[in-house]
């Protein structure tokens, strides 16, 4: 399949309008190569094989995945860690909070039910907010990607649960760390 771009005798606003075909060709690969390079050079015509078509696109797309791929794993880098110093500085200031009701006599396990529930809410309220904004986002998300050429739904909605999925697994991950941690410290009172 080979793909044709020709200069347009119409213009708008003084520039000329690119219009593009793609045909199927039969015959010996040779003389229609001939054939196509006398039109290029007679009309001023652009060609373009299916396969150089298609590396053009994969250039792109790659370049667009690398992109996505490197700004998302900073941002979740950058949230996960501002919200485990956070907790983890909270956790030192608590502290002497926690040793009070400690002392007072609550049990061990109301005072982790109380941790748990303060770290929950610190990181919770973040994923549903994301969450909340991506459903939102995601007709303008999907309306982009149509620019590239790629109209297909059920891809669309795969990779965007995907993603969704993958990031709150993750930020799971991180939450049982963060709380792991903040409970040691808060469990410390030797220092």
């Amino acid at each position: 399949m080979y793909r044709m771009a020709t200069k347009s005798y119409f213009t708008l606003l003084s520039r000329e309008l690119l219009t593009s075909g793609h045909f199927n060709v039969a015959g010996d690969e040779t003389s229609v190569k001939e054939h196509l390079n006398k039109l290029t050079n007679e009309d001023g015509l652009s060609v373009q094989t299916l396969e150089e078509t298609r590396e053009a696109m994969y250039e792109l797309y790659g370049g667009l995945l690398f992109i996505g791929i490197v700004v998302s794993t900073v941002l979740i880098i950058g949230t996960i860690l501002m919200l485990y110093f956070k907790q983890i500085s909270e956790g030192y200031q608590d502290r002497e909070n926690y040793k009070i009701m400690k002392q007072v006599g609550l049990p061990n396990a109301l005072i982790k039910k109380t941790i748990r529930s303060q770290i929950i809410w610190i990181f919770l309220l973040p994923i549903i907010a994301a969450v909340v904004h991506n459903l939102f986002a995601s007709k303008i998300m999907y309306m982009l990607i149509g620019l590239f050429g790629t109209r297909d739904l059920s891809i669309f909605v795969t990779s965007y649960f995907g993603v969704l999925i993958t990031f709150a697994l993750i930020y799971l991950l991180f939450y049982w760390l963060t709380s792991r941690t903040y409970y040691d410290i808060i469990d410390d009172y030797s220092i």
